[in-house]
């Protein structure tokens, strides 16, 4: 009450913590320096502690201000469950945001926040070994979040976990119309307990044991294809690297241009140079009529009017004549 705007949390936590160096408040991010004083990052927010294996490991806050156009704010460092305990339990349900699993916890629902529903592949791995997981998130008119949740069923199979359900309330269009979403948080709020609990009970699994297999051999095949593109683009650039050892005056020479120490005539085919305006500087090549230039891979694409490709083969085919040499 006594507390100027903006500095809530900062004064709660000197009064807490007297002790607390200037660069530990800076550390945390939960807190700008203003001239000499400090202020709150977000003001007018509740400020939830990240917890990773026993730590703290970031904050994210949740605006309490109605009008608001950012409702949360996650402090840079990485992104993490929020309750990730809850994950022990038997039952554990999934929400977007903190109000949505304080809701249900209190219902007696074991409950963690994937702070929205964006999910890092380092998240996905925590998911996976859990026991069952119901997602709960929100169901909004434009369908954000019930598509999240498909997606985050699906990526989850993929790993190979398939105890996944998602659990839909019954949608009610003239009584949410207003709001635009509907989420367990406006649910409690109403005075909906019951319907939460039967959607609790109604949970439903998006895909079938067939489906399952189905996405799980595109998840094979995806990974695959990605494994043998990965090895053509190692093996390609293993072959640029490769022809770049050769230097661009031998270049020059393999093509039957004369160079000299200083300037000479441009060689490029449609450039008609009457004095001397190339020269060549670190392996690289530049003319100052035409103002072109390059390493010795765009002097044989110029020359040769190839693609780049054609240019890396015909260079292979030089790098090995000097190779017998």
């Amino acid at each position: 009450k006594n507390n100027k705007p903006g500095k809530v949390l900062f004064s709660y936590l000197k009064k807490m913590c007297p002790e607390i160096l200037d660069k530990e408040i800076l550390d945390s991010r939960l807190f700008t320096q203003v001239g000499d004083s400090w202020r709150d990052m977000q003001p007018e927010s509740l400020t939830f502690p990240i917890f990773n294996n026993g730590y703290i490991v970031s904050f994210s806050t949740r605006s309490i201000d109605p009008v608001s156009a950012n409702k949360h704010y996650h402090m840079p460092g990485g992104k993490f469950l929020w309750n990730e305990d809850a994950l022990k339990a038997e039952i554990t349900y999934i929400t977007e945001g903190f109000f949505d699993a304080l809701s249900l916890e209190q219902l007696g629902y074991p409950s963690v926040s994937t702070l929205g529903v964006h999910i890092s592949n380092e998240v996905l791995e925590v998911l996976k070994s859990s026991n069952r997981l119901v997602i709960c998130y929100d169901q909004d008119i434009n369908q954000t979040g019930q598509k999240a949740a498909i997606n985050l069923t699906r990526r989850l199979v993929e790993v190979g976990k398939e105890d996944v359900w998602i659990a839909k309330p019954k949608y009610q269009m003239g009584r949410w119309e207003k709001d635009r979403k509907m989420d367990f948080n406006q649910m409690l709020t109403n005075g909906q307990e019951k319907e939460i609990h039967e959607a609790i009970a109604n949970v439903s699994q998006p895909f079938t044991k067939d489906q399952m297999c189905s996405i799980l051999k595109e998840k094979q095949e995806r990974d695959e294809r990605n494994r043998v593109n990965a090895g053509k683009k190692k093996e390609q650039s293993i072959r640029v690297e490769n022809v770049r050892r050769i230097q661009i005056n031998d270049i020059f020479r393999y093509l039957g241009i004369s160079t000299g120490p200083n300037l000479f005539k441009c060689a490029l085919p449609d450039h008609r140079d009457s004095t001397a305006s190339m020269g060549i500087k670190d392996e690289r090549f530049h003319c100052f009529g035409c103002c072109r230039g390059g390493d010795g891979i765009c002097l044989v694409m110029a020359i040769k009017k190839c693609d780049f490709w054609h240019a890396i083969e015909y260079m292979e085919v030089l790098l090995a004549d000097n190779d017998n040499k």
